[in-house]
C-alpha cells in the first residue's frame, strides 16, 4: 500500500436533534483507506482519524442527493421530443401521453375511440394534476383558474403550460407544453400527437400560453411543474 494512505475507521452517527444541541448514535462502521489534502496542489497529504457521516434528514440531502429514477416512459418521449430525460420532470404526463398517443381525432370526443383537443387536455389536467378545467378551449381560456400570458420565448413556457391558437379571429385549439417547443394535442390530421411551434403552420396560429394557477388545487403547485 502506498505509504501516503493510512487506514482508518468510518463511523456512521445518526444524528437526533433537541434542545440545545444534538447527539450521535454509532450505527455502524468500517475501515477505509484514505488520504486528505487541503487543495489539490497540496503535495503533502494531512491525514484523518476519523469521518463522521450524519444521516440525519436535515443533512442527508446534501451528502447523498436523492437520484430520480427516471421511467422507461419518460425516456421514450424525450429521444421523441429531441431532448435529455432529466429535462421531463412530470412522469405522470408521460405516462398519459402513452396511453393516448395515436387515438383518433373526432370533434366532440371524448374517448379512446376519438377526442378532441379541448377533451384530450381536460383529461390530461383531470388525470394527473386532479384539476378539472372547462369543456372548450375558448372557456379555458377565458376560465379564473388559468393564468393567460402572450409568451412567444418558448424558453420561459413550464411543462403542463396550456397553448391557445386561433384562425379567423377566435380561439379554436388548445394544447399542453412539453419542453423544447414541443406540445401534445389532439389534430385534425394525426389524431393525439407531439407536435412543435416551430412548424409554421402552428406558428402562424398561436395566440397565447396559459398557465394553471397554483390555488387552483393542492396538488396543482407540484403536479404540473
Amino acid at each position: 500500500m502506498p505509504s501516503f494512505l493510512r487506514k482508518l475507521s468510518v463511523c456512521l452517527f445518526l444524528i437526533m436533534p433537541f434542545s440545545g444541541g444534538v447527539s450521535g448514535q454509532v450505527c455502524d462502521s468500517m475501515t477505509v483507506s484514505v488520504a486528505v489534502m487541503e487543495s489539490p496542489f497540496d503535495i503533502s497529504p494531512r491525514y484523518v482519524d476519523t469521518i463522521i457521516v450524519y444521516t440525519d434528514e436535515h443533512y442527508a440531502g446534501y451528502l447523498f442527493p436523492q437520484v430520480r429514477e427516471i421511467p422507461q416512459v419518460v425516456k421514450k418521449y424525450a429521444l421523441m421530443i429531441g431532448v435529455e430525460p432529466e429535462k421531463l420532470q412530470n412522469d405522470k404526463i408521460y405516462q398519459f401521453i402513452d396511453e393516448w398517443f395515436g387515438t383518433p381525432y373526432r370533434y366532440g370526443g371524448s374517448t379512446k375511440k376519438g377526442i378532441d383537443c379541448s377533451a384530450l387536455t381536460r383529461e390530461l389536467f383531470s388525470c394527473v394534476a386532479d384539476i378539472e378545467l372547462p369543456r372548450s378551449s375558448v372557456q379555458m381560456y377565458s376560465c379564473d383558474m388559468v393564468e393567460p400570458f402572450k409568451e412567444k420565448d418558448y424558453s420561459k413556457l413550464r411543462e403542463g403550460d396550456l397553448l391557445f391558437f386561433r384562425s379567423r379571429g377566435r380561439i379554436n385549439h388548445v394544447a399542453v407544453y412539453l419542453c423544447d417547443g414541443k406540445f401534445l394535442s389532439a389534430n385534425r390530421t394525426g389524431g393525439v400527437q407531439i407536435s412543435s411551434l416551430d412548424s409554421p403552420y402552428w406558428k402562424r396560429r398561436y395566440y397565447s400560453a396559459g398557465r394553471i394557477k397554483e390555488t387552483t388545487s393542492e396538488n396543482s403547485s407540484t403536479a404540473m411543474k
